[in-house]
């Protein structure tokens, strides 16, 4: 049965907010409210990743980078040394994934490559010129994209085994794929307007009617993007918008989620595990108010 999306007002509840910014990163602040626990802190303003050709993803640490036509830019480094890495290549990179073991992956036209013995290899050839990748899990990638199959024009998700190099499909759809994350195993994914999630061979809608960007996931707490809010799906239909503010991608590394907003800035949310206890809060308050309304 179709989910509809509901968006719990939590303006009311007993929950705070932790806001910090530097001195030299000059601005406005978005409306926030997040659990006590979780820091919301700027990392770098909107007038350096305001280009809509960055590419923005985790490096081998964890960190947040762009690549902009193949050179990778360290935006939390302070000094100018060390800032610019080159991705040795030929072929312009169309999305890059790093991992913590120093795996590195790029799509180039319809190729698969890795950094290997300091170049770039060919590891898969890809169905379409129209695929890109995200990281699933510490051991495996996201490809996805739209490609033609049987004269007509289809979208698909791939999962890839970066030690294997087994390729296996885990979903074909005539809706665009906006955006995943998972571990391979577990899968959120966005479907144009709905959010669904594949898990053992089946697929479930659990929002609709919601225009999403960009999706993280920690703990099985899915973390949205849209344009206008960000916010996090709790499970049984709950969907709470936290920052009022639209982000064009998300991305999480352990127990901090970085947002990139939609003019350019870069944050950074701490000690995100602590929604867990916050979507149990906000399921007890649902709880209360439906069997008052009974």
């Amino acid at each position: 049965m179709k989910k509809e999306l509901l968006i719990i007002t939590i303006g009311l509840l007993f929950i705070g907010c932790h806001y910090n910014k530097s001195t030299e990163i000059q601005e406005e602040q978005p409306d926030i409210i997040l659990p006590p626990e979780v820091e919301f802190n700027v990392l770098v303003d909107s007038s350096v990743l305001s280009n809509d050709s960055l590419f923005f993803f985790l490096d081998f640490y964890g960190l947040p980078s762009v690549m902009f036509n193949n050179v990778i830019i360290d935006i939390l480094n302070d000094t100018t040394e060390n800032d610019f890495r080159i991705v040795i290549d030929t072929l312009l990179a169309q999305s890059i994934c790093c991992f913590p073991s120093g795996k590195l992956f790029t799509v180039s036209q319809n190729r698969l490559r890795q950094f290997i013995d300091n170049q770039m290899q060919d590891v898969v050839e890809l169905p379409s010129k129209n695929m890109h990748i995200e990281k699933a899990g510490e051991s495996s990638l996201y490809i996805y994209g739209q490609i033609i199959a049987d004269k007509d024009t289809v979208n698909m998700l791939y999962l890839y085994n970066t030690y294997t190099q087994e390729v296996s499909a885990l979903l074909k759809d005539k809706r665009i794929i906006v955006a995943m994350a998972g571990n391979g195993d577990s899968t959120y994914i966005a479907l144009e307007n709905s959010l669904f999630l594949l898990a053992n061979g089946k697929s479930e809608e659990l929002l609709s009617d919601i225009s999403i960007k960009s999706i993280a996931v920690l703990n099985n707490k899915c973390f949205v993007a849209t344009n206008d809010f960000v916010g996090v799906f709790c499970g049984t239909n709950e969907f709470i918008p936290f920052i009022n503010k639209g982000a064009k991608k998300l991305l999480c590394n352990g127990y901090e989620l970085y947002i990139l907003f939609n003019n350019g800035m870069l944050a950074e949310l701490t000690n995100i595990h602590s929604f867990d206890d916050f979507c149990i809060k906000i399921d007890s308050l649902l709880t209360q108010n439906q069997a008052i309304s009974n």
